[in-house]
């Protein structure tokens, strides 16, 4: 998450003209709290000339966005930097009324968690006075199971790749309506 790191990354794009720039890590964009990542989006937008924001900044967004207060969080994190992300959101006002978290100490790990997995502990977590589930992460493939879970739930589920996907679509000026991939995405929450 450093700054000169991803703004040098996000110049090597400059070439193909996006509209827009999403830093699509999770962590690296909250460990160090809203300050630090608004510092990361504003310099990649001083750098690029165009609007950008990161997973992180998009969760808050998208929480806020939808009118949302009270939310759990399954985290795929170990615990002290799932207590990060809840202490990240608290920065917005979001409250976090329960957390569990899976443990897992890499990204590798992350990627391998199967849909099921994160579906029993969703359940288990889900508090009754949470209005959404939070799923942080951009290494759990996760759009797969969002539906299905949110059914389950009867809840919205809010993953770190659909809220990517969400926040730089709202970047461009666009509204998401895609199916199969949850309320946020299909622009229903």
């Amino acid at each position: 998450g450093q700054i000169d790191w991803i703004v040098e990354a996000a110049e090597r794009l400059t070439s193909f003209s996006p509209d827009a720039y999403h830093w699509a890590c999770t962590s690296a964009s909250f460990v160090r709290g809203r300050e630090y990542a608004i510092e990361q989006s504003e310099a990649i937008a001083r750098a690029t000339h165009k609007p950008a924001s990161s997973t992180s900044l998009g969760f808050a967004s998208a929480v806020q966005s939808c009118g949302l207060s009270k939310i759990s969080v399954l985290a795929t994190y170990p615990e002290p930097i799932a207590r990060l992300f809840q202490g990240f959101l608290r920065e917005f006002d979001i409250e976090t009324v329960s957390m569990d978290w899976l443990g897992a100490p890499s990204g590798w790990d992350a990627a391998k968690l199967q849909a099921d997995v994160i579906c029993k502990r969703a359940a288990e977590v889900m508090a009754p006075d949470a209005e959404a589930l939070l799923i942080p992460d951009t290494a759990l493939p996760s759009l797969h199971f969002v539906e299905a879970l949110e059914a389950e739930l009867g809840r919205p589920v809010i993953t770190a790749n659909a809220v990517t996907l969400w926040d730089a679509l709202r970047l461009c000026g666009r509204q998401p309506s895609v199916t199969g991939m949850g309320q946020l995405l299909s622009g229903s929450l």
